[in-house]
């Protein structure tokens, strides 16, 4: 596990209005170049790209549905076997929940992890309403 890279974000239910970034930490022995693979809930890749750094943004011709669920997967190119253990998973948060999400961080300074977890677990359950 120590030789692998981890995918940092996106991860769970993104507030954040595009552009979506992508972030990942690499293999402490990690060179670059990495392929990133974006995925739709059915596992049908929707965008690829091989690049060499740790961050993508992803490019405006990209359009995610919001309310939906998409996975994502980096791989060290040179060596796959640093690749991450697994895909990541996120849901690209509506409107009406990003609104949501703006209200209660405006009220609340400096979460501990404890309303962090309930900020989210209510966003999701919003989110999971709307469907």
């Amino acid at each position: 596990p120590g030789e692998r890279l981890v995918l940092l974000e996106p991860r769970g239910l993104v507030t954040d209005p595009p552009p979506l970034s992508f972030r990942w930490r690499p293999a402490p022995a990690g060179t670059g170049p990495y392929r990133l693979r974006l995925a739709g809930e059915r596992t049908d890749v929707i965008y690829e790209a091989i690049v060499d750094g740790q961050q993508l943004t992803l490019p405006a011709e990209v359009t995610l549905t919001p309310g939906e669920r998409f996975m994502w997967h980096v791989e060290e190119m040179s060596s796959p076997r640093r690749a991450a253990p697994r895909w990541e998973s996120f849901v690209l948060a509506t409107e009406q929940v990003q609104a949501l999400a703006r209200e209660i961080d405006s009220q609340t300074a400096t979460p501990s992890v404890a309303e962090s977890n309930l900020r989210d677990l209510l966003l999701m359950q919003r989110m999971t309403a709307r469907r």
